[in-house]
């Protein structure tokens, strides 16, 4: 459950030792302040107050101590976002000078004593974030497609970005963020500058895959003060709305299994030898076991079919172009002519093409050669 009031404290702890750290960040929330802490940041056993937040956005320390973590007094709610991370809140201040008690946009099972604000101002946590190579080195922000996540970047973060810091989000709806609505291109990229402004950097390289080359070319142009180069890994956009509405319905099947055993060989289908040890790897990584027992890959429907239809979607003018590669691989059909006369004129001689013979699954079809591509990207001097 994205969010509920964190039970009563046991002897055992707020649910035991966390599985997963997040990184998530401080964020000041017009007169609310909420951080998002991890179970490993609260005592083992309950009893020490969260104290010393940082109220607003002037860095003014306050005690919002909470000496029975599990209850939630006054002002100061406790919200459980998921199995490993907890919200800790503090009203500075009624909104209009009254609490609105007909409002019905928050979620019943939300405690109360919280006055209105839109709901995503409220209660959005952050993205899952995926860090790899050299903290303080020359940032890469790597963005993965769709029914992905960020660790399908660790490869190639360790094979030729290990002197980079490569910071990899899980996409809202994908992986271990939340999978709260809308799911737009719009709100992806407004999420990915959050991400941006929440690890301190400016001016970004960005490597995106699929759907990550979509919001890659879009948060170039809604924000190309922050892009510094781009590589498009088969990027998908574009795309005819036939297609896609095929896609989505696809998707709307749920597509599960008895054993992980069973999902990690149905997913072999239709792959290369290459490509198989790969899939197994992400099988094992990215699956889940659902209430009802059967295993599924770790993403929600609901924002897959949503974002399917958004791939049809025109792009946008990029105003300010900068560096950019794109790989084309030749055998999955997403970039084809609409798609390469799109950034032919976008980008100019700025525009650096290359085709490789694979799938549209680059970095598992051929991952050393997928390897030399970045590689050489990445030494460019943008």
């Amino acid at each position: 459950m994205l969010l509920a009031p964190i039970p009563k404290r046991s002897g055992t702890g707020l649910h035991g030792v966390a599985r997963r750290v997040t990184r998530h960040v401080p964020r000041p929330l017009n007169n609310f302040f909420f951080r998002v802490l991890t179970k490993q940041q609260i005592s083992a056993d309950g009893k020490d107050d969260i104290a010393r937040l940082v109220a607003k956005g002037d860095e003014t320390a306050i005690d919002i101590g909470c000496p029975d973590i599990g209850t939630h007094k006054g002002s100061k709610p406790i919200l459980l976002l998921d199995d490993d991370t907890c919200m800790v809140g503090h009203v500075l201040h009624k909104i209009h000078g009254r609490q609105n008690r007909g409002d019905r946009r928050f979620r019943a099972d939300i405690v109360t004593r919280i006055w209105p604000l839109r709901a995503k101002q409220l209660f959005m946590p952050p993205l899952h974030l995926h860090t790899f190579g050299t903290p303080g080195a020359k940032p890469v922000l790597a963005i993965h497609g769709i029914t992905a996540h960020g660790t399908r970047f660790a490869p190639l973060a360790a094979a030729v970005l290990a002197d980079r810091h490569v910071v990899a989000p899980d996409l809202r709806g994908h992986g271990f963020s939340h999978t709260q609505a809308p799911w737009n291109l719009e709100t992806h990229v407004e999420d990915l500058v959050e991400v941006l402004d929440s690890v301190g950097w400016e001016k970004i390289d960005i490597i995106g895959h699929s759907l990550g080359g979509n919001l890659g070319l879009r948060l170039l142009s809604s924000h190309p003060e922050r892009v510094n180069s781009l590589l498009l890994l088969d990027p998908a956009f574009a795309l005819p709305s036939i297609e896609m509405t095929d896609r989505a319905q696809a998707i709307l099947t749920d597509t599960s299994y008895e054993s992980l055993q069973e999902l990690v060989v149905a997913r072999r289908v239709g792959r290369i030898d290459p490509a198989i040890p790969h899939s197994d790897d992400d099988s094992l990584l990215a699956s889940v076991r659902g209430d009802d027992g059967r295993w599924r890959m770790r993403f929600d429907r609901a924002a897959v079919v949503g974002m399917w239809g958004e791939l049809a979607r025109p792009m946008p003018t990029i105003s300010a172009p900068v560096p950019t590669t794109l790989v084309n691989a030749l055998e999955a059909g997403f970039v084809l002519e609409p798609q390469c006369t799109y950034l032919r004129s976008q980008f100019g001689s700025l525009l650096t093409e290359i085709d490789v013979a694979l799938g549209h699954m680059v970095y598992w079809d051929d991952l050393d050669q997928t390897c030399r591509i970045v590689a050489g990207w990445a030494n460019t001097r943008h």
